[in-house]
């Protein structure tokens, strides 16, 4: 799993999920991160405008669809500390449930 986001710990503006067994991708994308503007630097980073998640889902619409393919699985990040601090953010931000991710577990965002 990766995400990209508005700034540095700022809110998620892309999920990406494949599975690390097959490579088949299972989640990729864009997401509308609110009143949040992209800052400049993330998006000399990723690329990502906002004016390519103007028309994107909110996170809280991502979120069921993101349990669904993270259930039960094993989750692999790159920057695992980075991504679950936002996601958890991102997850009390929406007012839904908090998540069992933690790290080195089995767990659902």
């Amino acid at each position: 799993m990766d995400t990209e986001t508005t700034d540095l710990f700022g809110r998620t503006v892309e999920i990406a999920v494949i599975d690390a067994a097959t490579g088949k991708k299972l989640m990729d994308t864009l997401v509308d991160p609110g009143d949040a503007e992209i800052s400049d630097g993330a998006r000399w980073v990723h690329g990502i405008t906002d004016e390519m998640v103007a028309d994107a889902r909110p996170f809280e619409k991502i979120l069921p669809r993101l349990r669904k393919v993270t259930k039960g699985r094993t989750i692999c990040v790159y920057s695992a500390e980075y991504d679950r601090t936002v996601m958890l953010k991102d997850v009390e931000r929406a007012g839904k449930s908090r998540c069992t991710w933690s790290p080195g577990t089995t767990g659902t965002a």
